[in-house]
């Protein structure tokens, strides 16, 4: 039955949400009849099973705040900033629950208040999962948790146990290398924006000649480019983006 985690005939009870927040720390192996424990966990009924937004809505259930199987509702959106460690959202919905995944063994730190923290290190995938939540059915807004090391996944939920879409804002102007390098025909740029801006991104041959310009207006975020290098000549091109104040330039190789 939905909701019934441990498979002991009573759905929606608090051993069920504790066997649900080990799941994402510990993995699988907290499941003895794993297809049959899938099966149960996709409490919020939006079809999607093993979700963080699931947790949130089981113990909203089991406390009484939320009716078992809800309607499914449209992803909520925030944004998301990662300031040298320090992870918190933006955004009018308050959040429910957080999963992370950092590289190697950290040790986070919650920062939270009225929420709980769970972690652990799985040596096999050199990762630490990190679930922050709360049995209580609380709720955070701004900064939840510290992780030192490189984040690998993020998954957020909010307080109703809702999926969340959320943008990731960098915290200062970025360029980043190009990805693959070397590459052929066709390569990704990405540069990170603090704040809506116009920018350009010029690309230049070995000789200072200008070989490709992409120009626009973005929100803070993210931007992905993709340079299409078919009809180019092998060799070293150097690419530089122009945003507000904020130059850089780094290099990239195209190899036929």
């Amino acid at each position: 039955a939905r909701g019934d985690l441990n498979l002991n005939g009573q759905a929606y009870e608090i051993a069920d949400a504790v066997l649900y927040s080990n799941y994402f720390v510990y993995g699988v192996s907290v499941f003895d009849y794993y297809e049959a424990q899938v099966a149960a966990s996709d409490v919020n009924a939006d079809g999607i099973p093993l979700s963080v937004a699931d947790l949130v809505y089981l113990v909203r259930v089991v406390v009484g705040d939320a009716q078992p199987y809800p309607k499914t509702v449209a992803p909520a959106e925030a944004s998301l900033v990662n300031s040298q460690g320090t992870l918190s959202v933006g955004g009018d919905v308050a959040m429910g629950a957080a999963y992370l995944t950092v590289e190697g063994n950290v040790t986070p730190t919650l920062l939270a208040t009225e929420m709980e923290l769970k972690y652990a290190y799985d040596a096999a995938e050199n990762l630490t999962r990190v679930l922050v939540y709360s049995l209580e059915a609380a709720s955070f807004t701004g900064e939840f948790v510290r992780v030192p090391g490189t984040l690998v996944s993020v998954e957020l939920a909010t307080a109703e146990g809702n999926p969340v879409v959320y943008k990731q804002v960098p915290t200062e102007f970025a360029l980043a290398q190009n990805y693959p390098n070397p590459f052929n025909p066709s390569t990704t740029i990405s540069f990170g924006l603090p704040v809506a801006s116009d920018y350009s991104l010029t690309i230049y041959n070995v000789q200072g000649q200008v070989v490709k310009v992409f120009a626009g207006h973005a929100e803070a975020g993210i931007v992905d480019l993709t340079w299409e290098a078919g009809n180019n000549a092998s060799g070293i091109y150097l690419y530089r983006l122009d945003a507000g104040s904020f130059s850089q330039t780094k290099k990239m190789v195209l190899l036929k």
